[in-house]
């Protein structure tokens, strides 16, 4: 089954500072999708005492409440400072609950077999990182065919992801009321997607979502809409990124 590709040549054009310092100053703006995210997060339910975080990062979307269910969790994380800016955000608040964070600076996605076989009983949870791909490779089909390909990779686990679908620019009328609606549920089949009751392709999903949103000029499609397999049950969160730049999240759980 399709690999994820070694990274291109080339500049890193995921996280480190610039992403922090970013999302340190964004904190406010991005509140109501955070807590979203959280909603989401609760409705979880992995039975494994043990988490595998890939794509940790300063965990700056994450819920504290919900890594402090867990007794172990292994943060994974290609970014040297991930490590103190996790711990500063939610470091003294998981240890008060007992948990022990043990950190691994390395590329999930490239050794995933061999992670697997060292935490077998492990929970999964790929934060903000499979929509990343398609900035660390020039072979764009390549990393939709990996993408596509994890599901069977992780069969029999438990295991969910959040990540980027569609960004690009956009102009609500009403901010407000865009991020105050109900989140938007969809369930995935195997050649569309089920969204208000009605299967549709995931490219009309898709306009469907941007319309919403006022959106207009060139939008970036992550390769992400087929991650899950069919039957997963996917919320679908906007981010207001940056002042006129919109992303559209997905966020599911595998069945299984």
């Amino acid at each position: 089954m399709p690999r994820f590709p070694a990274p291109s040549v080339g500049p890193n054009r995921t996280g480190g500072a610039v992403w922090h310092v970013r999302a340190l100053r964004a904190s406010d703006r991005w509140r109501p999708t955070r807590e979203a995210i959280s909603r989401w997060l609760d409705t979880l339910g992995f039975e494994s005492p043990r988490l595998v975080l890939v794509g940790a990062s300063a965990g700056w979307m994450m819920s504290t409440e919900f890594l402090a269910r867990f007794r172990f969790i292994e943060a994974i994380d290609i970014d040297p400072l991930a490590r103190p800016l996790f711990g500063w955000r939610h470091g003294q608040r998981l240890r008060r609950a007992g948990t022990l964070v043990t950190w691994h600076r390395q590329d999930a996605l490239l050794q995933l077999e061999a992670l697997m076989a060292r935490w077998p009983n492990a929970a999964w949870l790929f934060d903000n990182v499979l929509g990343q791909q398609i900035y660390r490779h020039h072979d764009l089909d390549a990393v939709e065919a990996a993408l596509g390909g994890l599901a069977r990779r992780l069969a029999g686990r438990e295991w969910a992801s959040i990540h980027d679908w569609l960004s690009g620019p956009a102009a609500p009328a009403d901010v407000g009321a865009v991020l105050a609606r109900p989140i938007e549920r969809a369930v995935i089949e195997p050649r569309a997607l089920r969204l208000n009751g009605q299967a549709c392709s995931f490219e009309a999903a898709g306009e469907a979502l941007l319309a919403t949103l006022n959106a207009g000029g060139e939008w970036q499609d992550h390769r992400t809409a087929r991650v899950f397999p069919p039957g997963t049950e996917v919320s679908l969160i906007p981010w207001e990124f940056l002042p006129g730049t919109w992303h559209w999240l997905q966020a599911g759980r595998a069945p299984g």
